[in-house]
């Protein structure tokens, strides 16, 4: 028997709930609950939960530890792409972005091993001790990469809720957001 569409676009949602945990993709993936299924209670229950997970970023503090790995890594993806030639070529958009998605990937590789608080205290103090004090994109400065929105020295928790909120609800309805 062959799956309706809403239900194969119901059990795509609830791996990818379960599978994203980067702060980008739960945006991503907030986005994909409201275009495809607002309707379905389930996956808005999913959703809804991690609403509440992301908006814990406002507020500094050890429990906004994940968020800080996550921009860590970024930081630190961000470094190596830029001692990296083959990547230098490529237009500044799409290095960001693919910065973005490895830093991303990362994070998800990772965030199992952290449940505590306490434990994603230690994966920041680590990978934040890897964070070079001169980067290779000093060396090797290029202004509009700098500047770019996307580059993450522009990365903090308030910009990103906010700019990922402004993001999310793009395109949707007072209704439809109040509804959800």
């Amino acid at each position: 028997m062959q799956k309706s569409e809403a239900a194969v676009r119901q059990s795509l949602l609830e791996k990818l709930g379960t599978n994203w945990r980067s702060p980008v993709q739960k945006l991503h993936y907030l986005y994909l609950v409201l275009k495809v299924l607002p309707d379905d209670e389930k996956t808005l229950a999913a959703a809804r939960r991690i609403a509440g997970e992301l908006s814990k970023l406002e507020t500094a503090g050890e429990e906004n530890s994940e968020f800080e790995v996550f921009q860590t890594l970024l930081v630190l993806v961000v470094e190596a792409f830029s001692r990296a030639p083959a990547i230098k070529d490529w237009r500044i958009e799409r290095r960001l972005a693919l910065a973005w998605a490895h830093a991303a990937e990362i994070y998800n590789r990772i965030a199992p091993l952290a449940s505590t608080a306490d434990e994603w205290t230690k994966l920041l103090e680590y990978f934040a001790s890897m964070r070079p004090f001169w980067g290779a994109e000093i060396l090797s400065f290029e202004p509009d990469y700098w500047r770019d929105r996307l580059h993450p020295r522009f990365l903090d928790r308030e910009a990103f809720a906010a700019f990922g909120a402004g993001r999310l609800f793009t395109g949707f309805s007072r209704d439809t957001i109040e509804k959800n």
